[in-house]
């Protein structure tokens, strides 16, 4: 009777755990193909719950001066920052257990956080004959980018474009080339943005981005904050 018993409790908290991660796993991957930026500034909790589940690209302006210790960091020269951040284990930490915290999904297992740079413009976005230039495929449940030094644009292109991104990435057509000489036909919506020291933009699960620098001979600084949870 007792072994009956724990084997049907088991089963029993299985399937509920079962239910627990298909629901979750089904609202992570949630897709708007809505090309619309929301936009917000210093928002609660809650708000920022309410903005992330609506799966649009959302802006959070001057989020990053509310940082303590990465507040200093706004406006600096890339390799300073760096310095600072590289093996700083307090700092990562405070990050990822408090000011990711509000941004963080059910089931987060940790976040990896880097500094990139970009130093690239829309001139001069990298192109080989091997290598054409194509959008990048956001597959993370949740990413977050936040700039930090320089002039960031974040080009977003809605996913119900998938076949005509894999169409232009078969073919090894550069994007951007394909962009200049379809603009009056292009079927292809995008949107660029500018995200500036200081802020930071969600880019949603599913959608296609590319990053480049605003200014000619210039370069911008950013974290790519990329949320692990136990599903992905």
């Amino acid at each position: 009777m007792v072994k009956t018993l724990f084997i049907y409790s088991t089963l029993f908290i299985i399937l509920i755990l079962s239910y627990l991660i298909l629901s979750h796993y089904k609202k992570f991957i949630k897709i708007n193909n809505e090309l619309n930026v929301l936009q917000s500034e210093h928002p609660d909790p809650d708000t920022i719950d309410l903005l992330l589940e609506k799966k649009q690209p959302t802006i959070f302006y001057y989020e990053i001066e509310l940082w303590d210790g990465y507040d200093l960091l706004i406006g600096q020269n890339h390799n300073d920052i760096q310095e600072v951040i590289k093996d700083n284990n307090s700092l990562i930490t405070t990050l990822k257990t408090n000011y990711l915290k509000p941004f963080a999904l059910p089931l987060t297992r940790d976040w990896q956080v880097s500094l990139q740079q970009q130093s690239f413009n829309w001139d001069n976005l990298i192109h080989t004959n091997k290598n054409p230039f194509t959008p990048i495929l956001q597959n993370y449940y949740m990413r977050l980018l936040g700039c930090l030094s320089g002039y960031m644009m974040v080009c977003l292109i809605s996913p119900k474009h998938h076949s005509a991104i894999q169409k232009i990435k078969n073919a090894k057509i550069d994007f951007r080339t394909y962009l200049i000489q379809n603009s009056v036909k292009d079927t292809v919506e995008y949107i660029t943005i500018p995200i500036r020291p200081c802020h930071i933009i969600s880019i949603p699960y599913g959608w296609y981005y590319f990053i480049y620098c605003g200014e000619d001979n210039s370069y911008c600084s950013y974290l790519d904050m990329k949320n692990e949870t136990w599903i992905s």
